[in-house]
């Protein structure tokens, strides 16, 4: 519930402050739009013996309720999925973490990180000054990353 009040991404889940990815929510009156016209589907296909539709409505509940993160903490860069009563998390340690790009253009008056695993990046929008202290919390957890910039 604290999610859909704040918006946007919590800055402190679980005693420990994390930086958080903006990226674009899904409105509250769209979300319980979607969830009510799921809910009208699971009813309609159960009267109607078509329960293929009610299975794809649930899926289109469950879809209202969905968020997803991505957020660099000390124990490093993360995937959060969640839903009311479940969350799983895709961490990459900082050992694993070899690169960051840093653009500056793309995402005006953001920064756009690439944090890279290998050949494989996940893309964070940060404001400025976190993106700095993201790139300095990396190069504290492990000094062998690179940081570089794409742009300036």
């Amino acid at each position: 519930m604290e999610r859909l009040k704040a918006g946007k991404g919590i800055k402190i889940l679980n005693g420990e402050e994390e930086y958080i990815s903006i990226q674009r929510e899904k409105k509250l009156y769209v979300r319980i739009g979607a969830f009510l016209v799921g809910l009208y589907f699971i009813y309609y296909g159960i009267a109607t013996f078509k329960y293929y539709i009610s299975g794809l409505a649930v899926a289109i509940c469950l879809a209202a309720l969905f968020f997803k993160d991505l957020a660099v903490s000390e124990k490093g860069v993360e995937i959060r999925y969640l839903l009311p009563g479940w969350h799983f998390e895709s961490l990459w340690p900082w050992e694993n973490v070899t690169h960051i790009a840093v653009d500056l253009i793309k995402a005006k008056p953001y920064v756009m990180l690439y944090i890279g695993k290998d050949v494989v990046h996940r893309v964070m929008t940060v404001p400025r000054d976190e993106a700095e202290a993201i790139a300095d919390l990396a190069r504290e957890m492990n000094p062998s990353i690179k940081v570089k910039r794409m742009s300036d």
